[in-house]
């Protein structure tokens, strides 16, 4: 709607942070950065029980931790400055990587926790 003419397969997504949608967009991901990071606390804690591998369940917390800062990061450093540039590149990188581990680790816990169904954690059992 705010870019007809963007390609997903042709033009990174940090494309969408400038322009008619750039604010919202930028707003948006500092948004879901912060308000993210109750509830990861909260997960963190809702996976603490005498049963839980505990390196896991805290490696995961903190794994979703630098995902949410790392969104923020994302959104508030914007422009074409070499510095500020490297900064957003590093975040967005952090952001992907440590996205794919922690939700790995919050899966697996999901898997080990009888109060979750099977389906929910990626698993055909």
């Amino acid at each position: 709607l705010l870019y007809p003419n963007y390609d997903m397969t042709k033009i990174a997504i940090s494309f969408l942070g400038d322009g008619y949608g750039g604010l919202i967009y930028r707003v948006g991901l500092i948004l879901t950065g912060v308000i993210s990071i109750p509830f990861c606390l909260f997960m963190g804690r809702y996976f603490n029980k005498e049963d839980t591998i505990e390196p896991l369940r805290k490696l995961a917390v903190i794994g979703s931790i630098i995902y949410c800062v790392s969104l923020i990061f994302i959104g508030y450093f914007w422009g074409s400055n070499v510095v500020v540039s490297f900064i957003h590149g590093l975040s967005a990188f952090l952001c992907w990587v440590d996205g794919l581990i922690f939700l790995s680790l919050i899966s697996v816990l999901m898997l080990k926790d009888v109060r979750f169904p099977k389906s929910i954690a990626f698993s055909k059992a």
